[in-house]
């Protein structure tokens, strides 16, 4: 009686190594396929501004600000596409809705306004539908899985209420907004206006006049975060998903001593690195 007291632990004892051996080898199979992830694109539109005198903006400050979104926008787990005047081309309606916003007197081809509202044709023309933002637009917040579903049920989104900072929609809604934004800014060019004519503009009246026409956010934070030189205001960006440093907001935070060097426009991609890498180290 006692030698099968004694045995009979270790018999129990190889039964479960043996049934642990066989469940492990289904649950733990020799080859295991893992599917590719894709991950979602983020796109800008860039093509050279010219001057009413016909010279063209210095491209070199141009592309530290293209190499840097790019870094930082895949840095955060999105593919980039940087989209240009020949996309734009692409689109059915190029030519009839170029030659509209040029019948106004401030607007000629390829000037700054010019771009803003082609950007629209080459986006539409793309095909895809999805995100774009401008290239002086960062991530600080927005994660990849965040594109991998368009917010809003795919409805057209733009993220800094009228200004198209950072938008998004699907293929079908871009082409509707493209439609109505050339209808506004059209419309326009043969009247006299208020204020400049631009696809920011077209939004602004849209956001007030027909504000069902889209879905407005306030998602991305307008300018430099900083409490005082390279402090961060952590949070200001709690809620925030980007951040834009346009010219304005640059040259303010300039006049506020925020940067330890001068102002200029081939400066700007270093206060926008310098602003994502002091985000990183004191908001995380």
């Amino acid at each position: 009686m006692t030698g099968i007291v004694r045995i009979l632990p270790i018999y129990l004892s190889l039964s479960c190594i043996l049934s642990l051996y066989v469940d492990a080898s289904i649950m733990f199979p020799a080859t295991i396929e893992y599917k590719e992830v894709k991950r979602p694109v983020m796109h800008t539109f860039f093509e050279l501004q010219t001057f009413p005198n016909g010279k063209q903006v210095p491209k070199e400050e141009h592309d530290e600000l293209l190499y840097l979104w790019q870094t930082l926008w895949r840095e955060a787990g999105w593919d980039t596409k940087i989209l240009t005047m020949d996309d734009a081309r692409k689109h059915p309606d190029f030519e009839m809705y170029t030659r509209g916003i040029l019948e106004d007197e401030e607007v000629w081809e390829n000037s700054y306004n010019y771009m803003c509202f082609v950007r629209w044709l080459a986006m539409d023309a793309n095909g895809e539908g999805g995100f774009i933002t401008d290239y002086d637009t960062y991530p600080m917040g927005l994660k990849n899985f965040d594109g991998s579903i368009l917010p809003n049920g795919g409805r057209f989104t733009v993220f800094q209420m009228f200004v198209p900072a950072l938008i998004s929609g699907t293929a079908n809604e871009w082409s509707r907004m493209t439609k109505k934004i050339f209808d506004i800014a059209i419309k326009k060019s043969t009247e006299t206006h208020a204020h400049v004519n631009s696809d920011m503009y077209a939004l602004f009246d849209m956001y007030h006049e027909t504000p069902d026409d889209c879905h407005w956010e306030n998602l991305v934070y307008g300018g430099y975060p900083y409490t005082r030189k390279n402090v961060v205001d952590c949070k200001a960006l709690e809620d925030m998903q980007a951040v834009h440093l346009s010219h304005y907001a640059t040259q303010l935070a300039f006049q506020k001593g925020l940067f330890d060097i001068k102002h200029h426009e081939s400066n700007r991609h270093l206060f926008a690195r310098d602003l994502s890498y002091n985000w990183k180290e004191q908001c995380f």
